[in-house]
């Protein structure tokens, strides 16, 4: 028998198939199973945009279909904004308030003398009150004055006698020769409250018509609060205030924003800042028919004894 040689590459193939053949024929299957699956991923695609832009817009917030990824929780809403506090009546500026009131604010000098020797000088403010030529002012600015004189913004100076002085509450009533005088009208210490704006007008170490702003700090303070040198017994219900109040602006208006005098200003706490303090205006008043008419303020008083109890008053 003859045996058959195995195909050489120099030898011409035949029309059958070779053993290898079908490892040949698989690629081409291949690749068109994954043509084929690509153009189901596009298509795929395709419909998931196309639904979403045919999503009404009322279902944007629903839960999402499932297998579709979920989205991050919106945000809280905003907390509403609250409106700024509205600040009432207050002023843009104080300049109006002060050009009113200043014309009736003075400037006043004293001459101190003992034995017909004058020891010093003095100075204070006072604001008048009656346009007959009425002037308030503190007793300690005028106290032991020999001569008084009170100059206003005009430039005038004139010369003042003491009308009336109460040295328990640190008041006194001056008196200049003319009338028809701009003055300041006296208002309501008890309606003001702390937090009001106040201004203050006076002669601080000489410096003639200084004007300062500030609130009514606190309401009350008394003897315990503010020392001062005298009258022990002094009948003291201050307004306290963080308008700047110097040596010299003793006896100057406190004036709240209507333009009316609340407080004369009398005394400041040394050791401090700010810390200022007036007589209300309503504690004046009650004095003036007296200062004016009588020239002192009479009060009535009880007398009592304090003593140990002994036996023959148990029987009593």
């Amino acid at each position: 028998m003859s045996s058959v040689a195995p195909p050489t590459s120099g030898v011409a193939r035949s029309s059958a198939t070779p053993r290898w053949a079908p490892f040949y024929w698989a690629r081409p299957c291949w690749a068109s199973s994954a043509l084929a699956l690509l153009m189901l991923f596009v298509a795929a695609c395709d419909r998931l945009a196309l639904d979403s832009e045919e999503r009404p817009e009322g279902n944007q917030n629903q839960p999402p279909e499932p297998g579709v990824l979920d989205q991050p929780a919106p945000p809280p809403p905003a907390p509403p904004v609250l409106p700024a506090p509205s600040l009432g009546d207050r002023p843009q500026s104080f300049a109006d308030l002060a050009e009113r009131a200043d014309p009736a604010v003075v400037f006043v000098r004293t001459i101190q003398a003992r034995a017909r020797r004058i020891v010093g000088e003095g100075q204070g403010t006072g604001f008048v009150f009656d346009s007959d030529g009425f002037i308030l002012t503190n007793n300690h600015v005028i106290d032991g004055a020999r001569d008084i004189h009170v100059a206003f913004p005009n430039g005038r100076e004139l010369r003042a006698e003491i009308v009336g002085k109460d040295p328990p509450t640190d008041v006194a009533v001056l008196r200049v020769k003319e009338r028809g005088l701009p003055f300041v009208p006296l208002g309501d210490s008890d309606a003001t409250r702390v937090g009001d704006w106040v201004i203050a007008i006076g002669n601080p170490f000489g410096l003639a018509h200084t004007v300062s702003a500030g609130i009514v700090s606190a309401k009350g303070r008394t003897r315990d609060d503010v020392q001062l040198p005298g009258d022990a017994s002094g009948y003291y219900n201050f307004i306290q205030t963080d308008a700047s109040i110097n040596p010299g602006n003793s006896g100057g208006p406190l004036i709240d924003l209507t333009g009316h005098v609340v407080g004369m200003n009398t005394a400041i706490r040394q050791q401090a800042n700010s810390i200022g303090f007036a007589i209300p205006i309503n504690m004046i008043k009650e004095l003036l028919p007296q200062l004016r008419t009588k020239g002192r303020v009479e009060r009535s008083a009880i007398g009592v004894h304090v003593s140990s109890v002994r036996p023959e008053d148990v029987e009593r």
